[in-house]
């Protein structure tokens, strides 16, 4: 018997000391890499409070002088409502535009903060595109930034989907870039509901 899967979990994170990132190679706080399992445990049993749950398991995991930018969400799959918290990360892209979403700031800067979550009534039909500042910050060999308009202008277009236009957004910054030498890593992820 085949279990119908109901939600879909979204975390993407980026943990930062002194401002510099940490690359995946580089070792992580043990407790920080058991964080993204314990969000979705708590989201598989549909815990009401698991989002703020989840932020305050990585405040208590971050080491002084770290901080983490986190885009934290669930998808029900059959109504398409999204719950999701943004803690300092780029604005995730809906359709080619630019999400207005609470001010909230990175993990870890100041531990008092409390996270205001947000939803979007109906994901089916629409684009959402995640990603770190390596995309839109990426530079060519002129110094020049791919920047937020040309994201924008891009995902304004059907470019496939959810793999399609994620590969589309890749080859399009690697072909900004050309022979500059790559300064941060193009991590990304676009969810299409139809």
């Amino acid at each position: 018997m085949h279990k119908i899967v109901r939600y879909l979990f979204l975390a993407l994170l980026l943990l930062t000391t002194g401002g510099t990132p940490l690359w995946a190679e580089e070792t992580l706080p043990p407790k920080l890499q058991t964080l993204a399992d314990e969000a979705y445990r708590s989201y598989s049993a549909r815990e009401t409070e698991s989002f703020f749950e989840a932020i305050q398991n990585v405040k208590e995991a971050t080491e002084q002088g770290m901080f983490v930018t986190m885009f934290i969400g669930l998808i029900d799959l059959k109504t398409g409502h999204m719950a999701y918290c943004n803690a300092g990360h780029n604005p995730p892209l809906l359709d080619g535009e630019f999400m207005k979403m609470e001010s909230n700031a990175p993990i870890g800067l100041w531990p008092e903060l409390e996270y205001a979550g947000e939803e979007v009534g109906d994901m089916h039909g629409k684009t959402l595109f995640v990603y770190t500042d390596g995309i839109n910050e990426a530079e060519n060999v002129h110094k020049e930034q791919f920047g937020d308009e040309r994201l924008r202008a891009l995902l304004k277009n059907d470019l496939g989907n959810a793999r399609q236009t994620s590969e589309a957004i890749h080859k399009a910054v690697e072909e900004f870039v050309g022979e500059a030498e790559p300064s941060d890593d193009l991590t990304k992820m676009c969810i299409k509901m139809n």
